[in-house]
């Protein structure tokens, strides 16, 4: 099954062009490539993923956690 438009929208850099094919590769790239950007990123309190946007980590929080209110 390959992965529609909006996933791999989900896997993208939002700082460059780096596109990941899973969740762990962007929180590499993140990680890496963007250290010195950490501190304006968001992080999931659950799971350390990193977000660029509270917009991206409250979604991230539904899927994953299913609530929409993150505490």
């Amino acid at each position: 099954m390959l992965a529609s438009d909006t996933d791999l929208d989900k896997l993208r850099c939002r700082k460059c062009e780096f596109q990941a094919l899973h969740a762990h590769q962007l929180q590499d790239h993140l990680s890496n490539v963007h250290a010195d950007d950490l501190a304006d990123l968001s992080r999931c309190r659950c799971c350390d993923f990193l977000f660029f946007t509270e917009v991206d980590l409250k979604e991230h929080f539904k899927v994953c956690y299913g609530c929409l209110v993150y505490v």
